[in-house]
């Protein structure tokens, strides 16, 4: 198969199956919600299933809302999400980034519908990615995170991007350029196509096979 466009990758990736049952089509758990703000800070250097095990520890200690997360004591916050390392640190930004919220939009939902990726990118801890992936996943933005995996799959299919932007620009501009070719296969919106196309380059990324073996299937007709 030829891959001319980002619009053809992701429809090859969509063939391989590679996300169902709950994670489709977002990938993202909580979706749409005020956890994925603080997932994008926890999953920093650190493992997915670290991250849920931090998530589930906020839960148990009753923090389940952003407000009873903004009242919650630091050191409460820095317990629960220890398994995901740095949790000094990142318990500090998560805090700090629900305090700015409040602060600037008063209440999430205004937050999802208003913010601007220059005010996130202003929060501490938050770089490109994790703001991308922020206006995607939690604000349902048509915004694709272009990670490390996105560069590195468009690189071993011949096509390399000088830095996060040059590669996100390619993701976006093949979406939305062949949009409509896309919904007749997906049959999902804008939005969460951008979810769902981040989400299966990681997957397809994460696979245990070898590198050449991936690719060949990836090329396969």
């Amino acid at each position: 198969m030829v891959i001319d466009s980002s619009a053809d990758l992701l429809l090859k990736l969509h063939s391989m199956g590679l996300i169902s049952g709950d994670r489709f089509p977002f990938w993202w758990p909580g979706y749409g919600t005020w956890i994925v703000l603080v997932t994008a800070i926890l999953t920093q250097q650190s493992q997915w299933r670290r991250v849920e095990q931090s998530v589930n520890n906020l839960f148990a200690a009753g923090l389940d809302s952003s407000q009873k997360l903004l009242s919650a004591d630091w050191e409460v916050v820095a317990r629960a999400i220890a398994p995901s390392g740095l949790y000094n640190q990142k318990s500090r930004r998560v805090v700090k980034l629900f305090e700015a919220m409040k602060a600037d939009y008063g209440t999430f939902e205004d937050f999802a519908r208003l913010v601007t990726r220059e005010w996130l990118l202003e929060r501490e801890g938050v770089g490109y990615e994790s703001a991308d992936a922020i206006l995607c996943y939690a604000c349902k933005r048509p915004v694709i995170a272009a990670d490390r995996y996105a560069a590195k799959l468009l690189a071993l299919l011949g096509r390399e991007t000088e830095g996060y932007e040059e590669t996100q620009n390619y993701l976006n501009d093949g979406v939305k350029n062949e949009f409509s070719r896309i919904e007749k296969v997906l049959g999902l919106s804008l939005e969460a196509t951008c979810a769902y196309f981040h989400g299966a380059i990681v997957e397809f990324m994460r696979d245990k096979q070898d590198t050449d073996t991936k690719i060949a299937r990836l090329m396969s007709d």
